[in-house]
C-alpha cells in the first residue's frame, strides 16, 4: 500500500473511488502512465497527508481575520505604518494584508501549501521587526510590542511548520 491507500500492481494502480451522494466505495484498477502518477502524487492532498483541518481552520481562520481587519481599518494601518517608518506604506499595507489574506485561505483549504505557507512566513517576517520593534519605543508601549513581536513569532513558527509539512508532501 502507498499512503495515498493505492496499490501498485504491475504498473495498475488500485484506486478507492467512493460516490460523494452515498457512503458506497467501489475498488477500480487502472493503468495510469508514471507521469500521471507522479504529477498527482506532487499536486494533490488528500486527508490522510494534509495536516489536521481543525488546525488548519483555526490557523489560517485567524490570519483571514486579521487580513480582513487590516482592510477593513485599511488607512488607520497605513497611517500606522508610515508613524512606523515604513517606506511606501500606501501600497505595503495592502499588499501585506493580500499576502496574510491569500495564505490563511490557501493553509485552511490546503490549496498551494508551499505558496499559501511561504506568504503567510513572508508577512510575519516583513512585518514583525519593523511593526513591532520594542527596542526602539518608549517603556509605556514597550509591553504591548514585546507581547505582538512574541505572537508574531510564535505565529511565524507555525507558518513555517506548515511550510515544512507542505515541503515533504
Amino acid at each position: 500500500m502507498t499512503d495515498a491507500g493505492e496499490q501498485s500492481l504491475n504498473g495498475f494502480e488500485r484506486v478507492s473511488v467512493m460516490d460523494r451522494q452515498s457512503t458506497y466505495v467501489a475498488n477500480v484498477v487502472v493503468k495510469l502512465p508514471a507521469d500521471i502518477r507522479t504529477s498527482m502524487a506532487e499536486t494533490e492532498a488528500d486527508d490522510a497527508t494534509a495536516p489536521s483541518l481543525f488546525g488548519r481552520l483555526l490557523f489560517g481562520g485567524g490570519l483571514i481575520v486579521l487580513a480582513a481587519r487590516n482592510f477593513m481599518d485599511l488607512s488607520g494601518r497605513i497611517a500606522y505604518a508610515n508613524a512606523k517608518g515604513v517606506p511606501k506604506a500606501d501600497t505595503l499595507v495592502p499588499a501585506a494584508s493580500g499576502l496574510l489574506l491569500s495564505g490563511g485561505l490557501g493553509i485552511s483549504a490546503w490549496e498551494f501549501p508551499k505558496l499559501s505557507a511561504g506568504s503567510v512566513a513572508a508577512f510575519f517576517i516583513g512585518v514583525t521587526p519593523l511593526m513591532h520593534d520594542f527596542w526602539a519605543v518608549d517603556e509605556e508601549q514597550r509591553d504591548e510590542e514585546v507581547t505582538s513581536f512574541v505572537q508574531n513569532l510564535a505565529l511565524l513558527g507555525s507558518a513555517l511548520a506548515f511550510l515544512q509539512r507542505a515541503r515533504n508532501e
